[in-house]
């Protein structure tokens, strides 16, 4: 009967073990929120550099063709 008691202990003690480990795999684990919520603000950057690139292209193509008709090389 000892020995059982033992073997349970040991058992008890093994089991606690990996549910600790698996409530902390648990906590540090991304949530569907916090996906969405940095996808959104990634979504609000990229828009932010994308127009800044087409001003960019924009402002290129209004030099050159400032230049095409003003001044000629």
């Amino acid at each position: 009967m000892a020995i059982n008691l033992e073997e349970f202990a040991a058992l008890k003690v093994e089991v606690e073990g990996k549910l600790a480990e698996v409530s902390l795999d648990l906590q540090r684990r991304c949530y569907i929120d916090d996906m969405s919520q940095n996808f959104k603000r990634l979504n609000d950057i990229l828009i932010v550099k994308f127009k800044q690139l087409e001003d960019t292209k924009q402002a290129c193509r209004n030099l050159i063709t400032y230049q095409k008709y003003y001044h000629k090389i």
